[in-house]
């Protein structure tokens, strides 16, 4: 590829020769040949009237009226395939080099971090953890995918399919590292959560100071059962856990895209980006609440997701937001409670088929078939 793109043979003994740097007048080492290296003639034609040292008239003229000969073609396409390798390569070596930072640096730093959490009573951190699992597996995704791109665009006519993978490549890249760079925070935020549940406990102990009970309930410290930093943490968290569905959504589409590589032909392009999951009737996993008519409405996708990962892995509560109401999901009893009026209600989980579902952004219901919510238009399964 290198030797296609940069060498040309000599005119006259056919030698390869390499031009790194100077004028178009060429000698070629083995038969003392001289040359242009824009058109290859014999550089004895050539003089200021045909363009001087660094260009030639004759070889602009030729490209006008017959175009590039089947050499320089060949060259040119050589000397793409080479950019694009370079590329590739060096997003390859950059994705990986990430995957390894996040397998170390970010792991350590995530188990210290949750486990201090832990410590003071902070629950759900589970969401964490599969975060920073989610990062590595999607950095490996996309080190292959440059690898994958490189091999399976070479064809000039698989532009309308290259433009789709480099949007779902594109879209992919820029979330997992926005994912990465807010997980690097998690000391900061932990710490801030740490300090906040330390000072509130020391307000509402029997033996605290007048001072800092003082402190306390007038207004200018921390006020009487708030835990700003605490919420913070929260919603940190729970931004974390949205970015994580998505970036988890994209990598599915990119290996998928490679995985269906053979069926472009036959396949219509708004349905190749469909969760396959969504147009099958398998059972899924519906979690649920009961209202006050005895009405089971579903959760959203996201807010299922969530919950299933806290039931699978054995956790006793978890904590979820939807409506922008934040609720706490006791899954030993089946039950779920309002954090800020205090309501409780039945849960339930079910394995349905052809279940309805309920949209992340707007909580509207929609039918199982429904690819976009009626009400907001949301795309299913889009992260909030």
């Amino acid at each position: 590829m290198y030797i296609r793109a940069n060498t040309k043979n000599c005119p006259k003994c056919n030698q390869q020769i390499q031009k790194d740097e100077g004028c178009q007048h060429m000698r070629c080492t083995k038969c003392n040949y001289h040359f242009c290296w824009l058109c290859l003639g014999n550089y004895k034609d050539h003089s200021d009237k045909t363009g001087g040292f660094f260009s030639c008239n004759k070889f602009e003229t030729r490209l006008k009226e017959e175009g590039r000969t089947a050499e320089e073609k060949v060259a040119m396409k050589a000397a793409r395939q080479l950019k694009n390798y370079e590329m590739a390569f060096e997003r390859y070596l950059n994705h990986k080099n990430a995957m390894e930072t996040a397998s170390k640096d970010l792991q350590k730093a995530m188990e210290s971090s949750l486990r201090n959490l832990a410590d003071d009573g902070v629950e759900d951190l589970h969401q964490l953890r599969s975060a920073v699992d989610q990062v590595i597996t999607s950095r490996g995704i996309l080190a292959w995918s440059y690898v994958f791109k490189f091999y399976e665009f070479e064809d000039d006519s698989l532009e309308r399919e290259l433009q789709l993978f480099e949007t779902l490549q594109g879209k992919l890249e820029h979330m997992t590292e926005d994912l990465q760079s807010r997980l690097t925070e998690v000391e900061s935020h932990a710490s801030a959560a740490n300090s906040s549940a330390l000072v509130s406990a020391a307000a509402s102990s029997p033996s605290s100071s007048p001072g800092l009970e003082a402190s306390g309930g007038g207004g200018s410290g921390v006020g009487k059962g708030k835990k700003p930093e605490v919420n913070g943490f929260q919603q940190w968290r729970q931004g974390v856990v949205h970015l994580m569905g998505a970036v988890r959504s994209f990598s599915g589409q990119v290996v998928d895209f490679a995985n269906n590589t053979d069926l472009y032909g036959a396949v219509e392009w708004e349905f190749r980006e469909k969760d396959e999951a969504q147009e099958t009737d398998a059972p899924r996993v519906v979690w649920a609440w009961k209202d006050d008519s005895t009405t089971w409405n579903p959760f959203s996708d996201e807010n299922i997701r969530i919950i299933e990962e806290a039931h699978q892995a054995s956790e006793s509560t978890v904590r979820i937001t939807s409506g922008g109401r934040r609720y706490q999901l006791d899954l030993k009893n089946n039950r779920q409670s309002n954090l800020d009026t205090h309501g409780s209600r039945v849960i339930r989980r079910t394995l349905e088929s052809g279940a309805a579902w309920t949209c992340n952004r707007c909580s509207y219901h929609n039918a199982p078939g429904a690819d976009q919510c009626v009400m907001c238009e949301a795309v299913r399964g889009e992260a909030l």
